[in-house]
């Protein structure tokens, strides 16, 4: 990418999750995310890592 006549190199990490209809709480589904952005960022640069989803309640 060029930028004030030079090049400039753009690496992205990003953690992924998907909130799920037991998720009451956003800060949980926050939390998720941003342990997978730590897993991607310590794979590497230019990584994407997901976070594993919260096992469904029981039916009780």
């Amino acid at each position: 990418m060029a930028w004030k006549g030079g090049e400039v190199s753009v690496t992205a990490s990003v953690g992924l999750t998907m909130a799920q209809p037991q998720d009451i709480d956003p800060l949980a589904i926050i939390g998720r995310a941003d342990r997978a952005l730590y897993r991607a960022k310590h794979s590497g640069r230019n990584r994407m890592c997901e976070a594993g989803l919260p096992e469904p309640a029981e039916a009780g």
